[in-house]
Parts: C-alpha cells; sequence; structure tokens
C-alpha cells in the first residue's frame, strides 16, 4: 500500500486558497466538466505547495494542471518546445514539441506553465491546442 504522506487528498477548491497562495484554477469549471483537487498531505511549510486540479467530462477529456517547481524555467535549451503561448494575464504556456497519444488513442498535449510569480506548473491534456489556449486565458490565482 501507498504510504498515508504519499496518498493524494481530494478537498474542495474552495480549501485549495487556505492551503496555498500559488494554485491556479479556471475562475469557473468549463460547462460539462467536473473538478477534482488532490494534494498532498503533511506538506511541509516551507517548500513548494504540491496540488493537481483535473477538469475531466463525460466523453474523457481532461485538462490537469499540477506544481511543477518553484525555479523558473532555464530555456536555454528550448529545443523541447513547439510552441509558446502567453495569455493576457501573463502566464507562459511552453507545448512541448511531441504530442503523444494516449492509450484511446487521442492526441495529448502539455507543456509547462511560467507564472508571473516565477513558478511553474504541468499541463496535461486531451483537448485540441486550441481549446487549450481558449482555456488557460480563464485560469486565475486562487485566492
Amino acid at each position: 500500500s501507498v504510504p498515508e504522506t504519499l496518498t493524494p487528498n481530494v478537498l474542495p477548491a474552495e480549501a485549495l486558497a487556505a492551503k496555498t497562495d500559488s494554485a491556479y484554477l479556471f475562475k469557473t469549471i468549463p460547462d460539462g466538466f467536473s473538478l477534482e483537487v488532490s494534494v498532498l498531505p503533511k506538506q511541509p511549510a516551507n517548500e513548494l505547495f504540491f496540488y493537481e486540479a483535473g477538469y475531466t467530462n463525460k466523453a474523457g477529456d481532461y485538462f490537469i494542471i499540477r506544481t511543477f517547481t518553484d525555479k523558473p524555467l532555464k530555456l536555454e535549451d528550448a529545443s523541447w518546445v513547439d510552441e509558446t503561448y502567453t495569455t493576457a494575464s501573463g502566464l507562459v504556456l511552453y507545448f512541448v514539441n511531441q504530442p503523444s497519444i494516449t492509450t484511446r488513442g487521442e492526441e495529448f498535449n502539455g507543456g509547462l506553465m511560467q507564472a508571473p510569480n516565477g513558478k511553474t506548473y504541468a499541463i496535461d491534456s486531451t483537448l485540441p491546442r486550441d481549446q487549450i489556449k481558449t482555456f488557460m486565458e480563464e485560469l486565475v490565482l486562487v485566492k
């Protein structure tokens, strides 16, 4: 069995703001999607707070955002970047240049998002890039 410190706790989105000031969620949950927020229990107070927010719909499509690192991205070797997209709020998404195929055969898009606060988040999705970009415009810091 998985040690309790590694088993994620599911919590309401509202509770996330009480735990961290550096989590991003959609302003509103997109139509047809549901949200599940998971955090690791017993996170050290002086370290980066890890969470994962998964938006899924009945068709099995998903958009997942999770904490990646509190260090700015080092882009000296950006050969892994296929496309860069910047939102109106200053979030920068670096799409990886190799979309992969999920076990169900959908194209999988993902990348790393650099936030103005200097933290980096991982984005994974089965949605087309255009829809991911539209969704990215809805990401806000939870407060």
